[in-house]
C-alpha cells in the first residue's frame, strides 16, 4: 500500500489523536507512533531527499521557567526554503529521572534507515532511563522557526 501524503497540520491532528489514545504513554510506545506516523504518513510538499521531512530525537534536564523536568522530545521537522516547521511531541518527567546523563540529540538523517535511527534512540542513555516510565505530563505541538 502507498503511503498518504498528508500536511503537517494533519499530521499534527494524526499524532495527537493517535498519542491520546495510548493507554500507556512511555517513551517506548511514543517512539512507536512517531516511527509507526514518519513510515506511513510522508509529508506532502516537503521532499524527504533533500532533508525536508525528518526525525529528531532529543532528551535533557531544562527547566523553562516554571522547574526543571527532564524532557525527551521526538521531533518532526519539516523543512523548504521559506520555512522550517516543528511537528513536536515532548514527554515530561521529573528531573531526577535524568539528572545523571547529558543532553544529546540523534537526527534521523544521520543514519542510513528509519529503523537505525529507531535503534540508535531505543539504545540512547536518556531513552533507557525512562524508556518504561510514564511521564507526569506530555504536550503535542506544531511549530514554526
Amino acid at each position: 500500500m502507498k503511503p498518504k501524503l498528508l500536511l503537517p497540520k494533519d499530521l499534527l491532528k494524526r499524532t495527537k489523536d493517535t498519542i491520546s489514545k495510548i493507554a500507556d504513554l512511555t517513551p517506548e510506545s511514543t517512539l512507536d507512533c512517531v516511527a509507526g506516523l514518519y513510515r506511513e504518513h510522508p509529508a506532502k510538499d516537503y521532499d524527504r531527499e533533500e532533508d525536508g521531512d525528518m526525525l529528531l530525537f532529543q532528551y535533557g534536564v531544562y527547566d523553562w521557567g516554571s522547574g526543571e523536568n527532564f524532557e525527551i522530545d521526538f521531533t518532526r521537522q519539516f523543512y523548504r526554503e521559506d520555512e522550517i516547521l516543528q511537528l513536536r511531541c515532548t514527554l515530561y518527567f521529573p528531573p531526577n529521572v535524568g539528572k545523571r546523563t547529558a543532553t544529546r540529540n540523534l537526527w534521523s538523517t544521520n543514519c542510513p534507515t528509519l529503523n537505525d535511527w529507531v535503534r540508535d534512540v531505543a539504545n540512547s542513555e536518556g531513552f533507557l532511563l525512562a524508556q518504561s516510565l510514564k511521564p507526569k505530563s506530555y504536550r503535542v505541538e506544531l511549530e514554526k522557526q
